[in-house]
């Protein structure tokens, strides 16, 4: 009990009525045994008396004072980076258990920023400013892709665009992806819509991809659309690019339209050996508008490769043992093809003619789930190539029963617009970036001065931490 006539129990200076009142321990000098009496905590130093270590940094207020630190904090920033006595020569900053919370914070904003831009519809991140530099990149890769080629560069035209615009938004419009329409309209039927008369034209469309790079790539190695790329007849894009839902999925479509304007001079080439005749009947649509000079007679082959395009089809299912996809291709070709073969993505699927019905060739193959996106992603139509027994080749493109589009990844979604600030969520990526460069740059001063104000005294666990924290910065800057 409380001795009635003295009034300080403890002799720590401070009367027993008071300590009541500041609900410390009338009978306990140091109430919270941080080695400052109740009183000196209280009236000297101004600390809680009932918490051993008031600024929780680890280390008791007594012990602080002792070494002549601020209680309340770090404090100076001698004590955050300078290893010395007062700091049990251990600097603030490079504490473990410190460097561990600001990691956690780095990575709990780099998801932060990931999600958000999850949460956005495509539409709402991928803004006009976007997609026309989208769309001038497609241009430059297209004409870097010619230049390997030796041929040509291409010169952007605008009735182009207007057209290429017109045939995406068709597409997302009436939900197709192919080279003909639902209502039968094709590559001429768009040129023609926005005034553009040519000698010859063609057509690129790719569907799911996140950057120019993704579309060219998958463009360079598809026969069919590789050829349109270096053809020397065309001199002419134009680049209609867009976002919106197919299948009720967003994703980003593409169409890129080559052209020669009527009455521009012809690039004539050398007609084919009939014994070597290989036919790129595919987004190609050459002699629309005249088929009188040379180069039109050799796109228009007169070939007996025939294939029923309304009736031949590439379908996707799942594989019943939850491998993955699998691709069905069923075809209806003349009955001078010797050889059919469907290329998807770099997978070759071998067609076997059908017993019952000659015309019929059917053929599949599975995809694996870990291969999707390099198949898939993006889509292109698949290239059907047809062969008969005097060595004439046609190559001609599929389409799809259903195209298997899918929204770019979350990963390369955030790539993509992390490589714009002309967009609302831009400045996410500019204070997130400067976070990090700012925490980079304090780790590296900290790590700096440890090192050589103390070179004999390190502390292995603390420069380790350091040095991973470091690195977990500049790996969260860089991607």
């Amino acid at each position: 009990m409380t001795n009635q006539n003295i009034k300080d129990s403890d002799a720590d200076g401070l009367l027993d009525s008071v300590e009541k009142r500041r609900k410390t321990n009338p009978l306990k000098a140091d109430s919270d045994g941080d080695g400052l009496n109740d009183y000196e905590e209280l009236n000297v130093y101004g600390t809680n008396p009932l918490k051993r270590d008031t600024d929780d940094d680890g280390m008791s207020d007594g012990d602080e004072i002792k070494r002549g630190r601020n209680p309340f904090g770090a404090g100076q920033l001698k004590d955050l980076f300078i290893p010395y006595e007062g700091n049990n020569y251990q600097p603030e900053a490079l504490n473990p258990y410190r460097i561990l919370f600001y990691s956690i914070t780095s990575i709990g904003i780099k998801i932060f920023v990931i999600a958000v831009i999850f949460m956005f519809p495509l539409s709402a991140l991928l803004v006009p400013d976007i997609l026309n530099d989208q769309s001038q990149k497609i241009v430059d890769l297209t004409n870097e892709v010619r230049a390997k080629a030796g041929v040509p560069p291409l010169r952007e035209n605008e009735t182009l665009d207007q057209a290429a615009v017109k045939k995406v938004e068709d597409m997302l419009a009436h939900q197709y992806f192919s080279h003909q329409g639902p209502d039968d309209r094709a590559v001429s039927d768009w040129l023609s819509s926005v005034g553009y008369r040519y000698l010859v034209a063609g057509e690129n469309l790719a569907m799911g991809f996140a950057t120019p790079e993704e579309v060219v790539d998958g463009w360079t190695k598809s026969k069919t659309h590789y050829t349109n790329m270096i053809d020397a007849d065309f001199n002419e894009i134009g680049i209609g690019l867009s976002v919106g839902r197919y299948n009720n999925i967003e994703t980003t479509v593409v169409a890129q339209y080559f052209g020669r304007p009527s009455g521009e001079q012809m690039i004539i080439l050398q007609p084919l050996s009939a014994q070597a005749k290989r036919v790129t009947a595919s987004s190609s649509v050459a002699g629309l508008e005249s088929k009188k000079t040379q180069v039109l007679g050799v796109k228009e082959y007169a070939s007996d490769l025939a294939v029923d395009s309304e009736r031949s089809k590439l379908y996707l299912k799942d594989d019943s043992a939850g491998r993955g996809k699998i691709a069905s291709a069923i075809v209806y070709l003349g009955r001078d093809v010797e050889q059919a073969q469907v290329n998807l993505g770099g997978y070759e699927i071998d067609l076997k003619r059908d017993a019952n019905d000659l015309s019929k060739w059917t053929g599949d193959i599975l995809i694996f789930k870990e291969n999707f996106d390099k198949v898939l992603s993006p889509l292109v139509l698949p290239v059907l190539s047809l062969s008969d027994s005097d060595g004439n080749v046609l190559d001609i493109d599929l389409d799809w029963d259903q195209a298997p589009v899918s929204r770019p990844s979350l990963f390369r979604e955030y790539s993509l617009l992390k490589q714009y600030k002309a967009f609302d969520l831009g400045n996410l990526f500019l204070v997130s970036t400067l976070y990090y460069k700012v925490l980079l740059f304090l780790a590296l001063i900290a790590l700096a001065l440890n090192t050589f104000i103390e070179i004999k005294r390190q502390y292995p666990r603390m420069i380790f931490s350091a040095l991973g924290f470091i690195i977990l910065l500049i790996i969260l800057i860089i991607v």
